[in-house]
């Protein structure tokens, strides 16, 4: 069970909003026992039927605007902008906004 505030992030592809390794702020339990999280880069708050997919995010995992990151099968690193629906994030690299997959970034230890 997540507190208020927790950093959290779903560990499958099975939503669009609170996507695999999005980030989202947890907002509380609904009466019925509903999770409700924000995920970063968005307005809205969604409940969540199956809490199990979801864990903390370590703090060296939250990706902030403006951060310089590393991503897999690049030289240099790239600036990291947001975050996008489905398991994507968005990069400026050498001024031009590309998006990638969650999945080839580097994060420091």
């Amino acid at each position: 069970m997540f507190k208020r505030g927790d950093i959290v992030r779903c560990t499958t592809n099975r939503y669009i909003y609170t996507s695999y390794m999005r980030p989202c702020t947890v907002k509380g339990y609904e009466e019925n026992g509903k999770l409700l999280i924000k995920p970063f880069n968005k307005n809205s708050i969604f409940d969540i039927n199956d809490e199990e997919t979801f864990e903390i995010v370590p703090s060296k995992e939250i990706l902030r605007n403006g951060q310089e990151i590393l991503l897999k099968d690049c030289d240099h690193k790239v600036i990291f902008d947001k975050y996008l629906n489905s398991g994507w994030i968005q990069v400026i690299n050498n001024n031009w906004r590309e998006d990638i997959r969650i999945e080839r970034v580097i994060y420091e230890r």
